[in-house]
């Protein structure tokens, strides 16, 4: 499975795919999508970035649980080097609620990909 997330001043996305193999190829497939409207309080985008991987490591989780099988990976997309750089570190840096959401919740499989590439960028540019 591959979740893509992003965020901008508007909302926040999630958008999972999932990648399989059989006799007659390679072949992928939307799984699903979430998004939220941003907060009416001002909010920095890293923090809205943050707020949409929390919900691409949700929607993944979800995701799996309905499938019904135990997947071989999940792989998670961010243009944000915030997101990237607090999933990559040592996450006893962070407050709980940090490492609850983002590290644990996603066995800290997180790659960057560009703004120009991040198919949850659609969804909220």
């Amino acid at each position: 499975m591959h979740t893509f997330v992003d965020a901008s001043e508007n909302g926040f996305a999630a958008v999972s795919y999932i990648r399989f193999q059989n006799e007659a190829g390679i072949h992928c497939s939307l799984l699903g999508s979430k998004t939220k409207v941003a907060p009416l309080r001002p909010t920095p985008i890293p923090m809205l970035k943050f707020m949409g991987a929390v919900l691409g490591a949700r929607l993944a989780q979800t995701l799996e649980l309905s499938l019904g099988a135990k997947l071989s990976t999940r792989t998670f997309w961010t243009d944000s080097g915030t997101v990237l750089s607090w999933s990559l570190s040592d996450q006893r840096k962070y407050k709980k609620f940090v490492a609850f959401q983002i590290l644990d919740g996603t066995s800290v499989d997180w790659r960057w990909v560009p703004s120009s590439e991040n198919v949850a960028e659609k969804v909220v540019g």
